[in-house]
């Protein structure tokens, strides 16, 4: 079992899931502002420096980020190219990709992107996606039917070579943002001109283990890479300083859920054990990458048996991400700290600011939970950010904080705030070049590296990690793509965050209703319940722990009951379970409810619609209301899983 004395609680982080946004908002706040107000002049003066160095340090622009820039995902031409780098990667027949190619290209206007000011790859890309469109364009009426035979032959001919074209160019864009393809050739960048004054923490890329196969695969992907790693690279003596891996533990076993702990305990336990322990034979870090969401205690978990195994002990190289868009971010710090605290050990923090908040909002939606478990806003989750940074700087003897950030106000924050602290900057490989450039020249004593997080892979695992970055690089409120538009001044780049906040007329985006409002004025969202969420959880064991009186089940017709004998159910995993007794429908009961149906009839058809839907929505909301009940009877009389007796 995976409990063990002395473990620590989790309450305060499962009580701030589904917490206020408002209220959650307010005691961030009170907990910044007091220092905050003191060095606010601080931070802004070295934004403005950082924004100021860095739009000077680099004379050109790299061509990818210039086309990023010119494409950004609030147009319409972004969207497509968008649509097209998620598609191409895995549509696996020519016509499919095809048609897709001759329907995104032929849907927009690309010449408008042409012009003397926009650099020869911007201009050379959207005369390609200019000239692609007209080719693939069969909408429109040409003049004769030799010109239409023409241009059929001329789109028949070319389809093979924009086929190719496109997916070669979307290996190109992919080509900013993965390191290499393999660690071999990772180990040689890492001595390039760019990369030689920097630490790395290399990801093999690939997403969650759909089967045991693939994560064997990953297991042995994670194993090459710590030998690469503390073999072909130099690492400090100190392990604060050293190189180091990353790894996502839903590629270890294509069942990382809550309820299959046990089996994780045995199947995954000895493989994160046996990574650590290769790592600590190293001496450099191995850091645990973020999941989502319904993942995060499960995470933990495994976290505190890794941190208390005794072949483990005095290795500080192992370390979590993060994710401060997370309302619960804020709290886990604390349990980090008690961990560390406990095992006495030094934990590395990576406060990231998040990277599945399009998922995470549209998952609280399927589900109908009463509230979102990540920020809504945007300068919500920079003020969750800064306020874990403060908190992160207080617990320097058993955590040490990596903060990654492309943000030069978020940088401008870390570097007042952490003047006489240990840490470190943190960058993603193919973001923000620009920046890179500023961490290479001035670096100092207490962040003497900035550690690039270098995601290795080949073209087929990108797609995913792709997908994110391209997302996150193209947001029109993103740094990363505001810095690199000359027609934004300085302060329109660095706004303070809690000068946007207290502009708020409600904290929650107005635009964004709760889960259970979504569908409002027209119905409330189904009420669902998230199985893995402790409390939940906790619910669902009470219920079935509860004693029941034994049910009885028949039809009712005309308003009495209709019983001929009932028949004994039982339990079908327990059969010394009584459930209850049912009585079958008979045919003269059957006859009798169809022929009480067809003279209610006429009368039901004269109710007006409003009223029939007031039945509907009662009888829904008596099924909310007797959930927990109903589970309960799907469960122990059909044999059913909580989810699909839930579903049900």
């Amino acid at each position: 079992m995976i409990e063990q004395k002395n473990k620590l609680s989790f309450n305060k982080i499962n009580e701030t899931v589904y917490a206020s946004e408002t209220e959650l908002t307010h005691i961030l706040l009170n907990y910044l502002k007091p220092e905050y107000k003191k060095r606010i002049q601080n931070v802004e003066d070295r934004a403005t420096d950082i924004v100021e160095t860095v739009r000077k340090s680099i004379k050109s622009d790299s061509p990818i980020e210039s086309l990023l820039q010119e494409y950004e995902l609030n147009t319409e031409e972004g969207t497509v190219l968008l649509c097209l780098a998620e598609a191409l990667l895995r549509i696996p027949d020519k016509i499919t990709m095809d048609r897709l190619l001759e329907d995104k290209f032929s849907s927009v206007d690309w010449k408008k992107h042409i012009s003397f000011d926009k650099g020869l790859f911007v201009n050379a890309s959207s005369w390609a996606f200019f000239l692609t469109g007209n080719i693939l364009d069969k909408k429109e009426t040409d003049k004769t039917r030799l010109e239409e035979t023409y241009k059929g032959l001329l789109k028949k001919s070319s389809e093979p070579v924009i086929r190719v074209a496109v997916k070669k160019a979307i290996t190109i864009l992919a080509g900013q943002f993965v390191f290499k393809p393999t660690m071999k050739e990772s180990m040689n960048y890492t001595r390039s001109e760019k990369y030689r004054k920097n630490l790395f923490s290399f990801d093999m890329l690939g997403e969650g283990a759909r089967t045991m196969e693939d994560a064997e695969k990953y297991f042995q992907d994670y194993i090459d890479s710590i030998h690469i790693t503390g073999k072909e690279l130099k690492n400090n003596a100190n392990i604060k300083y050293g190189n180091g891996v990353s790894i996502k533990i839903s590629a270890l076993h294509p069942r990382y859920e809550r309820n299959k702990i046990k089996d994780l305990e045995n199947e995954l336990l000895p493989k994160l054990i046996a990574l650590c322990e290769l790592a600590k034979h190293y001496n450099i870090q191995l850091s645990i990458d973020a999941e989502e969401n319904y993942r995060l205690i499960l995470s933990l978990m495994l976290l505190e048996k890794l941190s208390s195994h005794p072949s483990l002990s005095g290795w500080d190289g192992l370390g979590l991400a993060v994710q401060a868009y997370q309302k619960r971010a804020f709290y886990v710090i604390d349990w980090l700290n008690e961990l560390a605290q406990k095992d006495k050990r030094v934990i590395n923090v990576r406060l990231v600011k998040g990277a599945y908040w399009d998922s995470e909002i549209k998952l609280a939606q399927e589900l109908g939970v009463q509230n979102y478990p990540v920020f809504t806003r945007k300068s919500l989750t920079d003020l969750s950010w800064m306020a874990c940074a403060v908190k992160l700087f207080s617990m320097q003897e058993n955590i040490f904080p990596q903060f990654a950030s492309h943000n030069a106000y978020s940088i401008a924050f870390i570097e007042e705030f952490g003047k006489d602290k240990v840490f470190e900057f943190q960058r993603i490989h193919g973001m923000a070049d620009k920046i890179h450039e500023y961490f290479n020249r001035y670096i100092s004593d207490n962040y003497q590296k900035c550690r690039i997080y270098a995601p290795v892979g080949e073209y087929n695992d990108l797609l995913p990690y792709l997908m994110r970055r391209l997302l996150e690089n193209g947001a029109n409120t993103s740094f990363v793509n505001k810095i690199n538009d000359p027609k934004l001044n300085i302060k329109d780049i660095i706004k303070d965050p809690l000068e946007i906040i207290s502009q708020y007329k409600d904290i929650p985006n107005p635009q964004i209703p709760l889960p259970g409002e979504i569908y409002l004025p027209q119905r409330k969202n189904a009420k669902g319940h998230d199985l893995d969420n402790e409390t939940t959880r906790l619910e669902m064991i009470n219920v079935f722990n509860s004693f029941d009186q034994e049910l009885k089940g028949n039809s009712i017709v005309n308003g009495k009951d209709a019983v001929d004998s009932f028949h004994k159910v039982y339990n079908p995993a327990n059969l010394d379970q009584l459930l209850g007794q049912v009585a079958f429908a008979q045919d003269t009961s059957i006859d009798k409810s169809l022929e009480v149906a067809s003279s209610f009839f006429p009368y039901w058809r004269s109710i007006e619609i409003q009223d029939k839907i007031k039945i509907i929505n009662k009888f829904a909301q008596l099924l909310e209301d007797n959930t927990e009940q109903l589970i309960k009877i799907c469960v122990l009389e059909a044999g059913k899983t909580i989810k699909d007796s839930i579903d049900d």
